[in-house]
């Protein structure tokens, strides 16, 4: 269905987040999240571990959920998800018609998730845009789609850069902090070495994602964020930030050695923070 194996990934993201939504005390409520999902979701989620992938899911998409009704309510009114997969937040977080939403991803993943959310109402100027996020055309289509260059700018770039090379994120990055303007900020998610190494805890979940195409990983994502040309800030998954009760080990602001992580990277054009 989908047209590479990449692009797979949206339907665990999506299975994720059905099984949390399921919990009484789930971090977030995502109704359309079983059907977008489908027996392909399902299994993908069985192969990579459930007890590894909805913890660690839900936690980035509770973490990013703050953050983006953070910034609408600070005034930003111009957000692009790179990657946008099978997300629901353009009708799920009740954000106003003011804000102009841009979706990036390849045509059939954003075709499937409109098909079967068909009737349901987005509360934000919802555009989509079929792409490769790493395509310079891509961009071309986000201006022709209503993109303001010089509008401040939320980017959320999700579950995407561990399947880059880091050629292929520095040219992406290089795009992207062209088209924004001053004051524009950049969310994204980077696993540490050991989730790429499938180290630990994280064999299974890392053997499952290694064959679908996870390659980039970094313990020092603050340091990659300023290669980038951004300045910024970053927690763990695990960190009293963004914990939520969802990993095992207590909150802490320390990473132990050899063990998993995501991290979770706030960040802002170096000239404008």
């Amino acid at each position: 269905m989908f047209p590479d194996l990449v692009s797979h990934t949206a339907l665990l993201t999506a299975a994720a987040r059905a099984m949390e939504s399921r919990r009484p005390d789930r971090l977030f409520d995502d109704p359309p999240a079983a059907t977008l999902a489908g027996v392909g979701g399902e299994s993908l989620l069985a192969e990579v571990g459930p007890d590894t992938a909805v913890p660690s899911i839900a936690i980035r998409t509770r973490f990013y959920d703050g953050v983006i009704q953070a910034a609408v309510t600070r005034g930003v009114r111009q957000v692009v998800l790179l990657g946008a997969g099978l997300d629901t937040r353009a009708y799920r977080l009740g954000l106003p018609a003011t804000v102009r939403w841009l979706e990036v991803d390849r045509g059939p993943v954003l075709e499937h998730k409109r098909r079967l959310l068909r009737g349901a109402p987005a509360t934000v100027e919802l555009h989509d845009v079929p792409g490769d996020a790493c395509e310079p055309t891509t961009f071309d289509a986000l201006h022709a789609s209503g993109l303001e260059r010089a509008e401040r700018t939320l980017w959320l770039v999700e579950g995407l850069l561990c399947f880059l090379a880091p050629e292929e994120i520095r040219s992406l990055f290089a795009r992207l902090i062209e088209s924004s303007g001053a004051g524009s900020e950049v969310l994204f998610d980077v696993p540490n070495l050991a989730c790429v190494n499938a180290q630990g805890a994280f064999a299974r979940a890392g053997s499952a994602l290694l064959k679908r195409g996870l390659q980039f990983g970094t313990d020092d994502p603050v340091g990659f964020a300023e290669s980038l040309g951004l300045s910024a800030t970053a927690v763990h998954e695990g960190h009293p930030l963004a914990h939520f009760g969802r990993r095992a080990e207590p909150p802490s602001t320390e990473v132990p050695p050899g063990s998993w992580t995501v991290y979770f990277v706030h960040s802002r054009l170096a000239a404008s923070a």
